[in-house]
């Protein structure tokens, strides 16, 4: 498609080619790679927002599962001892699988 915009003077024509394309597969995936990161990071500060920090546990994975793990439980006031941190993420997360299985939602569908 082409435009032509004229200036104020009508003394020149200015023509622009204008091509709508599509982004390709590596922009995509580099744009999903940025959400990621975008969603860590506002999660990250939404958790310092609402708690006093003592430690913290960090799990994340790539394309093929393989995780990636970080934690900080040295606080003076922290709870949480570092030989603890897998036994009370997985608490965590075990709670997440209750409430979500616990929705009707999730049973629309499935024979009772």
């Amino acid at each position: 498609m082409t435009k032509k915009l004229q200036n104020t003077e009508n003394t020149n024509v200015i023509t622009l080619n204008v091509f709508n394309r599509k982004p390709s597969s590596r922009v995509l995936a580099r744009h999903e790679n940025d959400k990621v990161i975008d969603a860590l990071h506002s999660a990250a500060i939404a958790i310092t927002d609402r708690m006093d920090l003592k430690g913290y546990a960090l799990v994340a994975w790539d394309k093929k599962g393989v995780p990636c793990i970080s934690y900080y439980a040295d606080h003076p006031e922290n709870p949480i001892s570092d030989m603890m941190i897998p036994s009370f993420t997985q608490t965590c997360f075990q709670g997440i699988v209750s409430q979500r299985l616990s929705k009707p939602e999730d049973l629309d569908g499935e024979e009772q």
